[in-house]
């Protein structure tokens, strides 16, 4: 596999040491790496890493410097046929998205901080294909500020070469800094910047607090416009103590033996785990909050946010010299034992190794997709394109389904948002309303997959009806098989439609629909057609991954809340909801959460509901798939108006209402057993009072545990029914 890395340069800092060490750890499993930056002062460690060095000047925003690189990189992209192009700054992923499009190669960022955001800079940020997140709470500022997929993110952790940063002496280190005996080393390396020398400051003021306490030296690392004003309050603080009692030393490039050479270390980010691996005593602070000693109450936290503490406390000087003071003055085998504690930390959790699995695992993902194809093995076609999570869910599905099965398969989608489902999925697009290029697509694929969901209806037109039969029929006049895929037929209002629809579906090679009742519609429709199948919605086969505490970083008590899906109703129907809510809220002493499965509707209606629901929590920014199931499986229940929201819950093995007109809704309820469990239909209509709403709460809430057994139990079957879809239409294809 050959990697391009693409960063603005290889000055002294965190995310220039993360590159390092996946360049080391890629290149040792026989990855060719090539890195193009500015240059800086790490450029000889990155070449002994194994990596190529290629000089662009990506540190710079004018325009004529961005050109400069555009070009360079433009050239070395053709002539390497790079498998993956890697960006790790903001400026190198803008040229690398615009080269990306021009030249088609699969791009990659990682995030290693947030970013200052604006309507300008949000939109000239581009975060590829696919991003890695160094911390959790990365992921979500993706999320939130940036609208990202959280299944296009993957959490990594920032690597450590624990042979490198290994427990060892260091006492010339300790003499070259003028230590006397008996007297402590307190560590701190960060960049001295506006931003970043809040740490320092507070460090340099504490001295006199912790040398009344015992003798020690703080000995500061880095460089930064701060540093010459931090040596003037280091001199008066030293004149003040009569001794040299702090020491700048400036930047340097290695730090190792500094680390070992200290008997406490307190930074924030990357050098804490350094120094962590180095089985010293850590304090975990920064410019962006602190933690304090790190130890097993403090994982957490600080895991969190990849060591830097973003949204804890700022450090005060008071606080810092009470704990630094604790650690100086603690016996030799506590000491011993938290240094021991923090190595098998780094071991376990922040290896090399780990980093370059998780890299691995998606280049390699990503090197096999192919695109821009003249030939497609599928075209796919449903409601996508429009910020729909619960249809984004069913085609993440359906594609994760079919590459697992074909890895190669060739795969085309007919969106409304071309752009952004290509980079979202890794395929090639087509407008959906640009039929040229839709017939055109047709002529050149096997199979047409239709679906998933209610495709088959005139609720909400009869244009859209029509343009789905037109595609059906358009795939069979260009000599495609066709497969309508885990579908629902309905609401259909004129009885004329239901010919059509009829007609449709008898010409298809495969049909799978979702629920009970429209398996039993397609049936009495098609009665000459053998391949009609009941099956469940592929969104049923994502489960929550167990990382996202979802519920404890808004503050949410498990089992203490209640879930509410909303869409777009009447306002009269709306307050019915918000008056059930607050009765249900207060009956059983729950928080009412509101959730926007797809965000540009539903979103005004969460916030509209909240204002009515006293106590009501919008979860406006943790609205991806993998945030919805965290919520839901520590829900006391859910009461939806959409169907993927349900689909959701039972993945997620939460008890479920609806409250809808929506005929699917209660269908689904049906189907899957839960309506017969509640003893009642599970299933309001806004036509129905708050009480009566407020009832089937009761009944849900009062067979929860029956409920959840059944779920669990029935999971395997139902995750079994939806993956033999896969298989069959692989069969089409081949």
């Amino acid at each position: 596999m050959n990697i391009l890395i693409v960063t603005m340069g290889m000055g002294i800092g965190g995310a220039e040491t993360h590159i390092i060490e996946l360049c080391r750890a890629l290149t040792s499993r026989g990855v060719i790496v090539s890195v193009a930056s500015a240059g800086g002062e790490l450029v000889m460690a990155l070449k002994e890493s194994g990596a190529h060095h290629i000089y662009a000047p990506l540190d710079k925003k004018d325009p004529l410097s961005m050109m400069r690189s555009s070009v360079i990189l433009s050239r070395e992209i053709k002539r390497n046929k790079y498998d993956i192009v890697h960006a790790h700054a903001r400026i190198p992923a803008f040229i690398c998205g615009v080269l990306q499009r021009r030249l088609g190669f699969r791009f990659v960022t990682s995030a290693h901080y947030d970013f200052r955001v604006n309507g300008a800079l949000r939109k000239m940020t581009d975060w590829g294909e696919h991003t890695f997140a160094v911390s959790d709470d990365l992921r979500r500022y993706l999320l939130r500020e940036y609208g990202t997929c959280g299944d296009n993110v993957t959490v990594t952790v920032n690597g450590i070469d624990t042979g490198h940063f290994s427990p060892s002496t260091a006492e010339d280190i300790r003499s070259s800094l003028g230590l006397r005996e008996g007297e402590k080393m307190i560590l701190h390396v960060s960049r001295l910047e506006d931003y970043s020398s809040l740490f320092a400051e507070k460090l340099i003021s504490a001295m006199p607090e912790i040398n009344a306490t015992t003798a020690a030296k703080a000995v500061i690392i880095g460089g930064g416009e701060k540093l010459d004003e931090l040596k003037t309050e280091a001199e008066r603080i030293n004149s003040a103590l009569g001794r040299e009692a702090v020491l700048l030393l400036g930047a340097l490039s290695d730090v190792r033996d500094y680390i070992r050479a200290c008997d406490v270390f307190a930074s924030p980010s990357r050098a804490a785990l350094e120094a962590m691996a180095c089985a010293k005593p850590v304090i975990v602070g920064g410019s962006q909050g602190y933690i304090g000693i790190f130890d097993e109450n403090a994982i957490y936290r600080a895991v969190s946010t990849n060591f830097c503490c973003r949204g804890e406390p700022l450090v005060q000087s008071d606080v810092l010299a009470r704990d630094i003071c604790r650690l100086l003055t603690s016996d030799s085998a506590y000491l011993t034992a938290l240094g021991e504690y923090n190595r098998r930390f780094v071991l376990e959790n922040y290896s090399a190794s780990r980093m370059a699995d998780d890299h691995m695992a998606v280049y390699g993902r990503l090197a096999s997709v192919k695109t821009r194809c003249s030939e497609y093995d599928a075209l796919i076609c449903g409601y996508f394109g429009y910020g729909n999570m619960g249809d984004e869910a069913v085609l993440r599905g359906l594609i994760r389904g079919l590459r697992e099965r074909k890895p190669d398969i060739r795969l085309c989608v007919m969106t409304a948002s071309p752009g952004k489902t290509a980079r979202a999925f890794c395929v090639d697009t087509v407008y959906r309303f640009d039929m040229a290029r839709v017939r055109a697509a047709m002529k050149k694929s096997r199979l047409l997959i239709f679906g998933g969901g209610n495709l088959l209806q005139d609720s909400t037109s009869n244009a859209s009806l029509r343009y789905y039969l037109y595609i059906l029929r358009s795939a069979k006049s260009c000599g495609m098989k066709t497969a309508v895929y885990s579908n629902g037929i309905g609401p259909v209002l004129e009885a004329a439609n239901l010919e059509r629809i009829a007609a449709a579906l008898s010409a298809c090679d495969s049909v799978s629909m979702r629920e009970n009742r429209s398996f039993e519609l397609a049936k009495s429709l098609c009665p000459q057609n053998k391949n009609i199948r009941l099956t469940f919605d592929p969104v049923l086969l994502r489960e929550s991954d167990g990382k996202n505490d979802i519920a404890g970083t808004l503050g949410l008590e498990k089992g203490k809340y209640f879930v509410i899906s909303p869409r777009e109703i009447d306002r009269f129907s709306m307050k019915k909801l918000a008056d059930a809510a607050n009765l249900i809220a207060k009956k059983y002493g729950l928080r009412p959460v509101l959730i926007a499965m797809q965000r540009g509707e539903d979103l005004p209606v969460c916030r509209a509901l909240a204002g009515d629901i006293p106590g009501s929590f919008v979860a406006t920014e943790n609205t991806d798939l993998q945030c919805v199931l965290a919520l839901l499986a520590d829900a006391a229940f859910l009461i939806s108006s959409r169907l993927h929201t349900l689909i959701c819950a039972t993945s997620a093995v939460c008890p479920m209402m609806a409250y809808s007109e929506d005929v699917k809704l209660r269908s689904y309820l049906e189907y899957s057993g839960i309506a017969e469990i509640a003893g009642i239909s599970p299933s309001a209509d806004i036509k129905s009072t708050p009480q009566e709403i407020g009832n089937i709460a009761d009944a849900v809430i009062s067979r929860r545990t029956e409920i959840k057994a059944h779920i669990r139990a029935s999971l395997p079957t139902w995750r079994a029914l939806a993956e033999y879809e896969f298989s069959e239409m692989i069969k089409l294809i081949q």
